[in-house]
């Protein structure tokens, strides 16, 4: 098993939140039992990490604001190393203090899908070599869409992300809300679509919802999962 660690202290009366910038590897599992750390140095915040499936170092992805920019790193489970494989900064406009990155490997592990929240971006990878991620395509839903949660349907054809990430009110520090829509994304040759399904959660019942995760549901028997 695996975790990334963002921080503690975002609720009230604390005045900031303290970041954490380390992975806990857990081995076995099944005795829920800590095995290693891994360090990312002047990381503030990792809020996620995903096993890449069927890889045989055991390599999981997180990202992280370090001095360099924002930064996604392969965690190599299996000697409990982290090596920066692609700089995402070099590509696109980062807000260090209020995007938040997400990840999804496909079932296979030779793709990757991408979230950045506060600047709503969808971005597409090839990780057939996961240490060296190669851009595919990538699509934008808008500065502070709070573009968050990722599925990947059964066929790997669409993508489905929520606009909504954390928005603790009044009674907290984080405030990090979103456009509150579903979307779903086509993926056509390694590119990326935007589809006619937006749901906003605002106005499709009756009070407000607030999307944080999201799956889709018996894709294998559609031919559009709608």
């Amino acid at each position: 098993g695996i975790n990334a660690e963002y921080g503690a202290s975002s609720l009230l009366p604390s005045t900031s939140v303290l970041f954490r910038n380390t992975v806990r590897i857990w081995k076995p599992w099944s005795q829920r039992r800590i095995s290693s750390t891994v360090t990312i140095p002047y990381a503030s915040g990792l809020t996620d990490v995903k096993f890449i499936p069927h890889n045989k170092d055991g390599l999981a992805y997180t990202s992280a604001t370090v001095k360099g920019g924002m930064v996604i790193f392969a965690i190599n489970t299996s000697n409990s190393q982290a090596s920066q494989v692609f700089n995402v900064s070099q590509y696109f406009s980062v807000n260090a203090q209020r995007d938040f990155l997400f990840h999804y490997p496909s079932a296979d592990g030779t793709r990757l899908v991408f979230t950045m929240s506060f600047s709503g971006l969808v971005a597409y990878f090839d990780i057939k070599d996961p240490v060296k991620p190669v851009l595919l395509d990538s699509l934008a839903f808008g500065i502070q869409s709070g573009i968050h949660a990722i599925d990947l349907s059964d066929d790997s054809k669409y993508i489905a992300v929520s606009g909504y990430l954390l928005n603790e009110d009044d009674f907290g520090l984080i405030h990090e809300d979103g456009d509150r829509s579903v979307h779903i994304v086509q993926i056509v040759d390694d590119s990326l679509a935007k589809t006619d399904f937006n749901v906003n959660m605002n106005t499709a019942v009756s009070y407000p919802m607030r999307p944080h995760m999201i799956r889709f549901f018996n894709t294998r028997t559609t031919t559009r999962p709608m």
